[in-house]
């Protein structure tokens, strides 16, 4: 994370926002307020209409929604390292600084005068049969039958190890430190303090108990190696179904989304497990 100490010019800025009825207002007043002090193109999108590529051309997103409107719009933009203001409007929102009680006009001042943060999130990418993905929160490789256990072969390089072993259950999970909150947390791993840069392995319900999840060097090479069908998923999304031994590699690459801070300090740990209680009729 590092301090902006002089003002930025923003060419096109784009609202992406949840087309529900909060999230909506607040995206008119985003709008309005941008366009008011910006001589900029500014433009309002639904993340539903939001695909890789078409958010190419805009130096600055304001993602007003949940955690699932940030990762839809970190996954169109692949390897590009825009700039992102987060605004809260949501259940889950762990990327989020909690700025509902702050007006939109003071948010866009701080934009003008460069008076915020840029916290660099890294991604991780994942590569398999000539295709080439990233992914903020996980890489997730599951068996195409939940009714098998799926075993999958896991090579490890790192610049201090290498290691190979097999895991028998039902996949994997490859997560960012940002991403350990996600999935991987349901699947049993740690919560991880999102600037430490690593990749964490973990197993999804192993019918071999004494794995458990790792977390690695940042340099790490990862090469999995699924011995039956799998469906791989980028951020929750469906990318492919993949035949068996399909090497999967996956790395961190120095390719980061930018996101905006303003200065407010999370409890992410409070923010994590308060989204996870059971909800009740």
């Amino acid at each position: 994370m590092y301090k902006v100490e002089r003002k930025l010019f923003f060419k096109n800025i784009a609202v992406v926002y949840k087309p529900v009825g909060h999230c909506v207002s607040l995206a008119q007043k985003y709008y309005k307020t941008l366009k008011k002090f910006f001589k900029s193109t500014v433009e309002s999108i639904w993340v539903d209409d939001v695909k890789p590529g078409s958010l190419d051309k805009y130096d600055l997103i304001i993602s007003i929604g949940g955690d699932g409107t940030l990762l839809r719009i970190s996954w169109c933009l692949g390897d590009r390292p825009a700039f992102v203001l987060p605004v809260p409007c949501g259940r889950r929102t762990i990327f989020y600084e909690d700025l509902d009680k702050i007006p939109p006009e003071e948010i866009v001042k701080k934009l003008i005068t460069g008076n915020f943060f840029v916290d660099k999130v890294e991604k991780i990418n994942v590569t398999f049969s000539n295709k080439n993905y990233y992914a903020l929160n996980e890489v997730t490789i599951l068996t195409n039958d939940f009714g098998r256990v799926l075993t999958t072969e896991v090579k490890i390089l790192t610049p201090y190890n290498e290691t190979s072993f097999y895991i028998e259950g039902d996949g994997i999970i490859l997560s960012t430190s940002t991403g350990s909150s996600a999935y991987a947390l349901s699947a049993g791993g740690s919560i991880i303090e999102p600037r430490i840069y690593g990749i964490l392995v973990t197993p999804v319900n192993p019918v071999n108990l004494n794995i458990k999840p790792i977390f690695l060097h940042m340099f790490a090479k990862i090469f999995i190696k699924p011995h039956g069908y799998t469906k791989i998923y980028i951020d929750g999304i469906n990318i492919d179904t993949l035949p068996p031994n399909t090497i999967i590699k996956v790395q961190q690459p120095n390719i980061y989304i930018r996101l905006i801070r303003v200065g407010i300090r999370r409890d992410m740990v409070k923010r994590v497990l308060e989204s996870r209680i059971t909800l009740f009729k």
